[in-house]
């Protein structure tokens, strides 16, 4: 009987339903509902709002002006008075085009943003979709390990009966076993707060799955670190800086150009009251001195673009050294789970077995068994 339990840890894990949830259904899933998206949305209305405001331009005045009214003598009453209507244009001497570029360059910054914040939302949702696979496998080898805790059990009682065995062995099983079940019961636990993780990614109050379906054992090759390292300058981390750093440059070009004061232009007719006749005027506006009224603002900017040029190479060589950091940890993760699967699990499987044999004729005790078992159920 030993035996046959002991033959059903050599066998496969149980699979997950075909109908289970897929990686691609759930990031599929966060990225058309997840709320963490909408929050792009409303940064993009928020920019395009500043674009459209960006673009108006000054409005149009009207100036009503009279001169040589109640007075005295001849400019007694309003008969001898000058009235002038003119109309006032504000020249902006390219501001407006320099509001545009700074708008339009935040506009393609939120983009940008969202898209790494997409990638963000797909690469937690996989994280929280792997724990629920990786859950469920060890559920199942909880499980299997209290099927066969339950079948020790009674073998060891029917050893203890026929004086093969201790009552000390019966002990130690039945103490082994409640641990198996206390083990099984905090997966158990594990799993649902897993499952209830990830259904979050899509915006889900509930888990709205059954359960989730993958192979662990899936060990796809991986590139060389030379070849991901070359593929860094399309990143959207590595674009969302450079982006940053156009906005900066925009917003230079912009403070720059404010430094230029607007021109005013007018033109109208005035009245003359004393002759009743009408003649046309015009007039301009210029600003006096050459002092800087925007040289903070410039200094300003001219750092918040050294500081973007600056957290670019920083960003770049954070993202490099994470880069080669995981490769090595994947590389040598796959090396362990290459020896473990090919190696290591075949042997000690080979030990259960044998030890399930020695224990079966009375020349190993149950510990010893256990711990072969223990030896196997950690390596898987």
């Amino acid at each position: 009987a030993m035996l046959v339990v002991l033959g059903s840890l050599l066998q496969p894990l149980q699979t997950w339903a075909e109908s289970a949830l897929t990686l691609a259904t759930a990031v599929e899933r966060s990225l058309a509902t997840s709320p963490r998206l909408r929050l792009s949305e409303h940064e993009r209305q928020v920019e395009e709002g500043r674009l459209r405001q960006a673009g108006v331009r000054p409005r149009l005045g009207l100036d009503l002006e009279v001169e040589n009214f109640l007075g005295s003598n001849f400019y007694e009453g309003f008969d001898n008075s000058e009235t002038t209507l003119s109309l006032v244009w504000i020249l902006e001497r390219g501001k407006r085009q320099h509001r545009l570029d700074a708008a339009q360059a935040a506009v393609d910054a939120t983009d940008m943003a969202a898209e790494v914040r997409r990638l963000e939302v797909a690469a937690d949702t996989a994280d929280a979709f792997l724990k629920v696979l990786l859950d469920q496998e060890l559920l199942l080898l909880a499980k299997e390990g209290v099927r066969l805790g339950e079948e020790a059990r009674s073998v060891v009682a029917e050893r203890v009966g026929v004086g093969r065995s201790s009552s000390i062995d019966l002990a130690r099983v039945e103490a082994d076993l409640a641990w198996r079940q206390l083990a099984e019961e905090d997966v158990s636990h594990e799993l649902l707060v897993s499952k209830r993780a990830l259904a979050a990614r899509w915006g889900a109050d509930r888990v709205d799955f059954a359960a989730v379906t993958g192979d662990l054992g899936n060990h796809p090759p991986i590139d060389s670190f030379a070849d991901l390292l070359a593929r860094l300058a399309s990143s959207p981390g590595i674009n969302q800086y450079l982006t940053r750093g156009r906005v900066r440059q925009a917003e230079l070009a912009l403070a720059e150009s404010q430094a230029k004061q607007d021109w005013q232009l007018r033109t109208g007719a005035r009245y003359h009251g004393f002759a009743d006749e009408v003649a046309l005027v015009a007039g301009i506006s210029l600003p006096l001195g050459r002092a800087n009224p925007n040289v903070g603002r410039i200094d300003s900017a001219r750092a918040e673009v050294a500081l973007a040029d600056a957290e670019l190479v920083a960003k770049r060589l954070e993202i490099e050294t994470t880069l080669f950091r995981l490769h090595q940890e994947l590389s040598q993760n796959l090396h362990m789970a290459a020896v473990i699967g090919d190696e290591l699990i075949p042997l000690l499987e080979s030990v259960v077995e044998q030890a399930s044999t020695a224990y079966a004729a009375g020349r190993f005790s149950y510990f010893e068994l256990r711990q072969a078992q223990i030896s196997l159920f950690d390596a898987r």
